[in-house]
């Protein structure tokens, strides 16, 4: 077959019109005179509309112009160019980027005709490189590539997580550098870096936790992913660092939160077992005491048996001041808040301490000169202090130094009371220190400690809206340090106080005042009989009922008999609280004393007026007589002032006197 010849210049034309490639050719005057396929498709124009057309001032982004002008000169200079850059403006307005390899073209006479550009489109590209570079520069994750013996390249992050501030300072070097000697499992940073590296290269890529640090010490524990990857011939390492730093510390965060709800709900749980324990170890004692108190009216003061008797009653108030800090531990005792100074209470408190602390041991009290008031219940802070104060003598069997010290701190910019006990005993370990607070815990020997003075302190203080805090080193010693609040106003607290603080006659019997009958309120056999002994003893009549609802039939049977309900708080079938709003909405206005073995906080709220006082279990029997008369005695008085003048109206019975 024949074939037609065709001339270079047919194939060069045919290389130029199927090239994927822009290929346009510009006059010295930047003129154009040949306009590629290619190009036609890209600008958007024909060659027909372009030709003659100045390339430079129709499709160059304007501040570019000049620079390209520049450089068309040093190509018609003879000089060529390659992969230079520059933004065309196509026919629509786009901008697009490309890449252009440039030189000069002469005429057969050797005469400089132009130039002859040839150029790709790299939008594409360049997007894609700015994009990673946004990525590169923005992450928080560092990013580093390595090869050969270091890094050649990384970015902000991973200069920033190694207190780094140039990028020479990391590359070419390993990240063993900035290794501790030792991982956190042990082993050494050396050798788990060559066991890692080989399993990254056998397996391709590997994740693992790795321990840096910084420039100043600081360690950076962190997550690694390594990948190895070929790239431009050669084979490198792509690494990811993920601080985890911050998930640490929130985790440690989680965790002590999760304990700090362990511990709350084990206080909880406690704080409810010890109030129930403390009620009715209350009632035994308030049985017990009574009884005492009964029997030493019928003996001897001087003789053997009255000396027995006393050492019992003795035992009942130690035995009392243990179910109060069961009470304060469990939340049940109801505080009497005021105003009072931190500093001043110390003070007070210091010679006390001295008392209790053996020869051996120095006590140092240093209090501010500035106030210190705080808002709370004198009894308790008072107890909070003697505990820490027997706490550090207990550490210090060798003596010692104990130093106390009250002043004024900023807590997360709020003022409060600042209280440090620090002692140079023998310190603690810190599985001790993870339980000194929890109740019934204790180091001391059995018998020798009731492991209820932290707990008791901790849940104290916390009532009081306070914080406490422990350090300790094995051989140094400890230091215990609770803030309060500053009190803002001295506002009286409210509500209904627990109390037997009435002035009271030494004796059962040799108190004047009112008597009458009194209808005595209890579900505790055992309490019910001591009262009623003692009740009788002082000069009373009594009628016994076993709980509410029966005292409420015995009242209707005859209430101008009964001078005064005498009632438990919790009792089955109707409670004291109950009885008193019955007996209230029956019309009586009879006085009523309520007993309780703790403080019954919601059942004693919002209680009728005639409830006169709440007695709080064990109570002398002196006191409860006194306070029986007082009530008798005030509802006499309240019944003359509410009677009308003359024989026309008389006041309400209030029993036998």
């Amino acid at each position: 077959m024949h074939w037609p010849n065709f001339s270079e210049s047919d194939l060069a034309e045919a290389v130029l019109e199927t090239s994927g490639s822009v290929v346009l050719g510009l006059r010295p005057d930047h003129t154009i005179c040949y306009w590629n396929r290619a190009a036609e498709q890209l600008y958007g124009l024909s060659a027909a509309d372009a030709i003659g057309l100045d390339y430079v001032e129709r499709f160059i982004a304007p501040e570019q112009r000049p620079l390209i002008a520049a450089d068309i000169r040093k190509v018609l200079a003879g000089e060529p160019t390659w992969a230079f850059e520059d933004d065309s403006v196509l026919t629509n307005g786009e901008r697009r980027t490309l890449v252009w390899n440039v030189k000069r073209f002469a005429n057969g006479a050797g005469e400089i005709c132009g130039i002859l550009a040839s150029g790709w489109d790299i939008t594409s590209r360049k997007d894609a490189e700015r994009a990673f570079r946004l990525v590169w520069d923005q992450s928080t994750e560092g990013l580093l590539i390595g090869g050969g013996p270091g890094i050649v390249d990384c970015n902000p992050a991973a200069l920033r997580m190694l207190g780094l501030t140039d990028r020479a300072q990391l590359i070419g070097r390993h990240p063993l550098v900035f290794s501790p000697e030792f991982q956190p499992d042990g082993e050494r940073s050396s050798d788990k870096a060559k066991r890692i590296d080989a399993l990254t290269r056998e397996l391709g890529e590997y994740r693992f936790e790795w321990m840096h640090q910084r420039t100043d010490g600081t360690p950076v524990p962190t997550e690694v992913h390594v990948r190895v990857v070929a790239l431009d011939g050669q084979t490198r390492t792509v690494i990811a660092w993920l601080d985890l730093s911050e998930r640490q510390a929130t985790a440690e965060r989680e965790a002590a939160l999760r304990g700090q709800l362990l511990h709350s709900q084990k206080l909880d749980a406690l704080g409810h077992l010890a109030g129930g324990i403390a009620h009715d170890f209350n009632n035994l004692l308030t049985a017990l005491r009574g009884s005492l108190e009964l029997a030493l009216l019928d003996v001897d003061a001087n003789g053997a048996v009255a000396a027995e008797l006393r050492l019992a009653q003795e035992t009942t108030t130690r035995a009392a001041a243990l179910v109060r800090q069961l009470l304060a531990f469990s939340r049940q005792r109801e505080a009497t808040y005021q105003t009072l100074d931190l500093g001043a209470l110390v003070r007070d408190a210091e010679s006390m301490w001295r008392r209790v602390l053996p020869s051996n041991i120095t006590l140092h009290v240093h209090t501010t000169e500035l106030a210190t008031p705080v808002w709370g219940d004198p009894g308790q802070l008072e107890q909070v202090c003697l505990n820490l104060v027997v706490n550090a003598r207990d550490a210090m069997a060798a003596g010692g130094e104990l130093r106390v010290h009250v002043g004024r701190v900023a807590t997360d910019g709020l003022p409060r009371a600042s209280l440090e006990v620090a002692d140079s005993g023998t310190g603690m370990p810190a599985s001790v220190m993870a339980r000194v607070f929890d109740p019934f815990f204790t180091t001391k020997p059995l018998g020798a400690g009731t492991g209820l003075g932290l707990a008791v302190v901790y849940g104290t203080v916390t009532a009081h809206d306070g914080t406490v805090s422990i350090d300790s080193t094995v051989g140094e010693g400890t230091v215990v340090r609770v803030e309060l609040p500053l009190a803002l106003s001295s506002d009286a607290a409210t509500g209904l106080a627990v109390t037997a603080e009435l002035p009271v006659p030494t004796a059962v019997s040799d108190a004047p005042g009112p008597r009458g009958t009194v209808l005595l309120v209890e579900d505790e056999p055992a309490v019910r009989g001591a009262l009623r002994r003692v009740l009788m003893r002082g000069g009373f009549e009594v009628i016994e009922a076993t709980h509410g609802a029966e005292a409420l039939t015995l009242w209707h049977a005859d209430p101008s008999r009964i001078a005064l309900v005498l009632s438990d708080v919790r009792m089955p079938v109707l409670s004291g609280p109950d009885l008193v709003r019955q007996l209230r909405a029956a019309g009586s206005r009879t006085p009523v004393l309520l007993m309780s073995g703790f403080a019954d906080e919601e059942l004693v709220r919002d209680l009728p007026p005639n409830v006169a006082q709440v007695l709080a279990k064990p109570f002398p029997s002196a006191a409860l007589l006194a306070a029986a008369r007082h009530a008798i005695a005030a509802r006499a008085d309240a019944a003359s002032r509410e009677a009308p003048a003359g024989p026309k109206g008389l006041p309400e019975s209030g029993g036998r006197g």
